[in-house]
């Protein structure tokens, strides 16, 4: 896919953060034109309160690079969240849902979480390929309780080697994995208590 040379702040990895699309082969067939992604959203809802829904939003209107733009959120110390992860290629129209190739080619795709311990918590990937590895379309984390803010980098990465994944912490990425990087971002996550329920007293 087409790379977009913005260069970005990341936790942990301190590398550039781009945005490119997936080319399968160094001379791709004439059919097979790359991919270009310029939004991808990350959603957070509450299992216990569906109200409690908050979307992430990294994107590039024009896939140059020049301008990529972050919408943030604040999350609820304590809750957890299933996240949802959904890339778009919003040149086209109507839109292209590019979250749709990466499940249909899941054994060559997985995505890839960054965040500090003090923010996040008992992450899980909720899918998988077809061969029972992660995929990262969809997951889970809780909030740690006393979280006050952080950041959390998320990393698509394109025929990664997944059996070069930890055993323990398959979501962090590491040089051993390989593959190429479709999109690196970094979205920064502000943090409060659970609003309390309002308490009607009658007379």
């Amino acid at each position: 896919m087409k790379k977009m040379n913005q260069i970005l702040w990341a936790m942990f990895l301190g590398s550039a953060l781009v945005f490119t699309g997936c080319d399968d082969d160094a001379d791709p067939e004439p059919e097979n034109e790359p991919e270009l992604i310029t939004t991808i959203n990350v959603t957070f809802t509450n299992t216990d309160d569906a109200d409690d829904e908050v979307t992430f939003t990294a994107s590039d209107e024009d896939g140059d690079g020049m301008g990529i733009t972050y919408e943030n959120g604040t999350l609820t110390r304590g809750a957890t969240y299933d996240i949802e992860i959904e890339v778009l290629n919003e040149t086209e129209t109507p839109v292209e849902d590019v979250t749709e190739e990466i499940e249909e080619e899941d054994d060559e795709h997985q995505i890839y979480f960054g965040f500090p311990t003090t923010l996040f918590e008992d992450f899980s990937y909720e899918n998988t390929d077809g061969n029972g590895d992660p995929l990262g379309t969809e997951a889970q984390v809780t909030v740690v309780e006393e979280a006050t803010q952080g950041s959390f980098i998320v990393i698509i990465q394109h025929e990664p080697n997944k059996e070069a994944n930890s055993d323990t912490t398959p979501w962090v990425y590491s040089d051993e994995i390989g593959g190429e990087t479709d999109a690196n971002v970094t979205f920064t996550v502000s943090v409060q208590d659970a609003e309390e329920p309002v308490t009607v007293v009658r007379q």
